[in-house]
């Protein structure tokens, strides 16, 4: 049985995934023998780790927070993974706007989300505990931008484009 026939709402016009391959697996799986569109997006993969890269996730993770805006050794920093996935927020407007779309991603892609869509800072992103829940639900706004907020992916008059990030089912 495939998750778009048990856990996604009606009304999902296309899924953006990662183009890692545990993010494209889970899209697959999910929406398998549906017609919704799986489109893979590099924008949306997880900070580029460098020479950590495929390192114990403790390893990794250990000084994230020095890497907020200096880079990892032979990667990127965490803004600039947020900034990569504020350029895809920036283009979805261009074929989806209007559309309800599904994103999987990874930590980079949700701290993005709720940095540009709930005006959330990095540094406060940073520090916080990951809180693992059954799903978020983000909706680019034109209001972000009268309340001061930055939105890369704004155009004039784009204010219906909603993403929803769920949990796929367990293997059970």
């Amino acid at each position: 049985m495939s998750w778009a026939s048990v856990d996604v709402p009606d009304g999902i016009d296309a899924v953006f995934t990662s183009d890692l391959g545990r993010a494209v697996e889970t899209a697959r799986i999910a929406f398998e023998g549906s017609l919704t569109p799986i489109l893979c997006d590099w924008r949306l993969r997880e900070c580029d780790y460098g020479n950590r890269n495929g390192a114990p996730a403790d390893e990794v993770h250990r000084d994230h927070h020095s890497h907020l805006d200096e880079p990892y050794p032979g990667g990127e920093s965490w803004r600039q993974a947020v900034r990569r996935v504020g350029r895809f927020l920036d283009d979805l407007h261009l074929r989806w706007e209007g559309s309800r779309t599904l994103v999987i991603g990874h930590i980079a892609t949700r701290w993005a989300l709720d940095h540009f869509l709930n005006g959330v800072p990095l540094e406060d992103l940073i520090e916080a505990d990951f809180a693992w829940r059954e799903g978020w639900e983000y909706r680019l706004d034109l209001r972000r931008a009268e309340m001061g907020l930055e939105m890369p992916y704004r155009r004039e008059g784009d204010n219906r484009l909603t993403c929803r990030c769920s949990r796929p089912p367990s293997a059970d």
